[in-house]
């Protein structure tokens, strides 16, 4: 029993550690559990164990020529469509009625966001005829970045402004179109006429979620994989 404890302890705190190796893990454990429980008395032979660790990595090879050679799978093709998706929840968060309802799509929002950087870093270990290049990498963790510093003001505005929260969330959901449908150039109407420098002077968090979102409009028209935007963004305030 104390044997059998060591050996499931050690399994469980390396599938404990994480989606990465979680699975040498489970592996860990099952190939110790074939190797010690046999029968009724401890088992010292090492054939079962072997046998299971040979059956591991032919089927690890087999995957690993089957989806970068037959069948190539990239995790980067849903990175795009979930940048696009966290820009249309934040068009959500700012166009809801209740601060409850706000505050539970900025935690999703945040969710998606963390679940977007684990892709990015996944990507990076696949092999070079599936990897994108390194611009592409550069460019989603740079929109992944701002995306990050303009949600908290967002949220903000949205409580006090509906005007501007209304002319940021057209702005989030002609980007969101732009990186779905790459070969559009998608124009949004202008700032409403309420939108007067007045109001950019005495809010800064205007004029900081006005330059996050310009940023993000350089970032998808400069690097590569991105739609082409023509977006309105005010000068720096």
């Amino acid at each position: 029993m104390a044997v059998i404890f060591i050996g499931a302890y050690a399994s469980a705190y390396v599938v404990g550690g994480g989606p990465r190796i979680a699975y040498a893990g489970f592996q860990m454990a099952f190939a110790f559990f074939l190797c010690v429980v046999q029968g009724s008395a401890p088992a010292f032979d090492l054939t079962i164990a072997r046998d299971r660790v040979i059956g591991i990595l032919l089927g690890n090879i087999v995957v690993y020529l089957m989806f970068t050679n037959l069948w190539p799978v990239s995790v980067s093709k849903r990175i795009d469509p979930a940048i696009a998706a966290v820009l249309r929840r934040l068009k959500a968060m700012l166009t809801a009625t209740t601060p409850s309802e706000r505050r539970a799509l900025a935690g999703e929002t945040q969710s998606a966001l963390a679940a977007i950087e684990t892709d990015l870093d996944l990507a990076q270990y696949e092999p070079v005829n599936v990897r994108p290049s390194s611009n592409w990498f550069a460019a989603r963790r740079e929109a992944v970045d701002g995306i990050g510093s303009i949600m908290s003001p967002m949220l903000v505005i949205a409580d006090q402004h509906t005007v501007v929260s209304g002319h940021f969330a057209n702005r989030l959901d002609c980007i969101a179109g732009a990186i779905i449908t790459p070969q559009v150039a998608l124009s949004p109407p202008p700032p409403p006429a309420k939108l007067t420098q007045t109001g950019w002077t005495v809010f800064p968090l205007f004029a900081i979620i006005d330059c996050g979102l310009s940023g993000l409009q350089n970032t998808f028209s400069q690097n590569v994989g991105f739609g082409r935007l023509r977006i309105w963004g005010g000068k720096s305030r």
